[in-house]
């Protein structure tokens, strides 16, 4: 998340920037919840090349899929220009090109544009979603009030264009911050071609996330869940769906203790393309 501070030297912090002069590196690795692949894993390398500016590289190798092992190397680069903007670009060899601009004038107040152009869907990596050449997408978050627990309201809204041709997605959230837990009601409609024509489907869903209770110790402070229901809205969202689909995930997250000087932070936790993997991320040498 960004930080941010009202002094005049204040700026904001994008998630992949890095302390000038400083190196990070990360390995993961898991099973694939894709089926077209068996294990995945990934190795990177930042570095940060000035207070605003940090670039990246690395590699994201996968094996057991149609066409044996894959390798996507990639690189970028993060950079806030302003203390209010910032922006990143990105290639990934054989699969993306991305772009992106984010404008935080303040920590109450975010706004994010995206650009994806992917590769051709031939390549069979699991990471391309088929048939799909390119996406546009905008984000807005709003906390209308700084007082603890006050209500953030998010919307976002994406093109997708694909070679069936263009799908449309609209999303609109609120989240709630409770003592130890995050709710989080949306809507959200989307539109898709089909052979009659332009299909639209509306959902209500939420999102809530138990947050670690640092209280019940070192092991068990550190579990945290996250659950999801979504159904479906309209006249036939009963003959369509008997009852909502429900996912739950757990995660666990370690933290060194205060004097502590473990090589790495170890992370567990459900991710889009591992069934589960293990993080190892060493901030600093």
């Amino acid at each position: 998340m960004s930080r941010f501070s009202a002094a005049a030297a204040a700026v904001f912090t994008l998630p992949a920037l890095v302390p000038a002069g400083v190196w990070e590196y990360g390995v993961s690795a898991g099973e694939c919840r894709s089926p077209r692949c068996g294990g995945a894993a990934n190795l990177d390398l930042r570095h940060g090349v000035s207070r605003r500016w940090t670039v990246r590289a690395g590699l994201d190798q996968l094996w057991g899929g149609p066409r044996g092992a894959l390798s996507h190397p990639y690189a970028a680069v993060v950079g806030t220009p302003t203390n209010a903007l910032g922006i990143e670009a990105e290639a990934v060899a054989n699969l993306l090109y991305r772009a992106g601009l984010r404008l935080e004038p303040s920590d109450r107040l975010r706004v994010t544009g995206d650009y994806v152009s992917y590769a051709d869907s031939s390549s069979e990596s699991p990471f391309l979603p088929p048939g799909t050449l390119g996406q546009w997408s905008l984000y807005g978050r709003l906390m209308p009030s700084r007082r603890a627990g006050a209500v953030v309201l998010e919307a976002q809204g994406t093109r997708t264009l694909t070679t069936s041709g263009a799908r449309a997605q609209l999303r609109t959230s609120a989240a709630f911050q409770l003592e130890s837990m995050v709710l989080r009601p949306y809507v959200r409609s989307e539109r898709m071609p089909a052979a009659a024509g332009v299909v639209q489907r509306n959902y209500l869903g939420l999102d809530a996330t138990v947050l670690p209770q640092r209280a019940l110790g070192p092991v068990l402070g550190g579990v945290w869940f996250q659950g999801h229901a979504e159904r479906r809205m309209g006249p036939d969202s009963r003959a369509r769906r008997s009852s909502p689909p429900v996912t739950w995930g757990a995660g666990f997250e370690s933290r060194p203790e205060p004097g502590g000087s473990p090589p790495c932070a170890v992370r567990s936790s459900p991710s889009r393309w591992f069934r589960s993997w293990m993080w190892c991320d060493r901030p600093r040498w």
